[in-house]
């Protein structure tokens, strides 16, 4: 059969997000009036290195030590302070020094090697009944935390790690058994059950690519958590069967946000969970 070049890029995409968990994303904006646009690269503060020029923070500039409003990290102390107050910043590539292109150039040397995936534990046929016990369950668990976070309550972190490294070994012993139940469908509880499908579908993959245990639950995490800011939204706006107006367009769009600060505030989330939840409408070239 004949290759699709899109849907081969799609895939490629897809992968690079798995591996880097929104490592960093480009965005245009408008700069000063000698530069007429400039592209910045969104990036997490723990990836940082020597010679990237720091071109915006995450708060406001008055709000951090640095006295100049964009710099090039000269200093081991400089990229330590940029990591304790931020979680993210703005990077202008275009302005990186030596530093910076000798930090990529080894890495560049250093080829990534995907992993290949692991044998089925089981068969489709004595993998089926657990399986369905298992995305029953996780499920359940998904639909009670969406009520929660509803009546104003938060995220048992805890407990949804758990469920989801459950989902993981029974993955990991039959994908193919999962894959089918993610096509059932009911659409009363279409917002929880989106959310479960995608933490399963996302751990299928990840399974594919050979990513490890742990990795495989922190990506299952990301999907289950990735739409909770939609209960902060009006049930009006959320159920509503017709197309949205603007105005309640820009109140759907603001459940990124929304869940970001909701996941923020729950004890031991993963991090990637919480950029997740903040960067998953994000369009490719950001």
């Amino acid at each position: 059969m004949k290759r699709v070049p899109d849907k081969d890029k799609r895939y490629n995409v897809m992968i690079s997000w798995l591996l880097k968990l929104f490592g960093k994303k480009s965005l245009k904006i408008k700069t000063t009036k000698h530069l007429s646009e400039s592209e910045l690269t969104y990036i997490r503060s723990a990836n940082l290195e020597l010679g990237m020029y720091v071109a915006e923070l995450d708060r406001p500039w008055l709000e951090s030590p640095f006295k100049s409003q964009g710099f090039n990290i000269k200093t081991e102390r400089e990229l330590g302070v940029l990591k304790n107050i931020c979680y993210y910043v703005y990077i202008d590539r275009a302005r990186e020094s030596k530093l910076s292109l000798a930090a990529k150039s080894k890495a560049a040397n250093s080829s990534l090697i995907l992993g290949t995936a692991p044998k089925k534990k089981g068969s489709f046929e004595k993998e089926i009944h657990n399986a369905t016990k298992n995305y029953r369950a996780t499920g359940q668990l998904v639909s009670d935390f969406m009520q929660r976070v509803k009546n104003g309550g938060g995220i048992d972190t805890k407990l949804a790690k758990e469920a989801v490294a459950s989902s993981v070994n029974s993955i990991l012993q039959s994908p193919d058994a999962h894959l089918w139940l993610t096509q059932l469908k009911k659409k009363d509880e279409y917002t929880a059950q989106h959310s479960l499908n995608v933490s399963m579908l996302s751990i299928v993959l990840g399974r594919h690519i050979g990513l490890s245990t742990q990795e495989l639950r922190n990506l299952g995490l990301c999907g289950m958590m990735h739409d909770m800011g939609k209960m902060l939204i009006p049930s009006a706006i959320l159920n509503k069967p017709s197309e949205l107006n603007p105005e309640e367009l820009d109140i759907m769009k603001t459940h990124t946000t929304l869940g970001a600060e909701l996941l923020k505030s729950s004890e031991n989330m993963f991090h990637g969970a919480i950029e997740t939840a903040l960067t998953h409408h994000e369009r490719i070239k950001g």
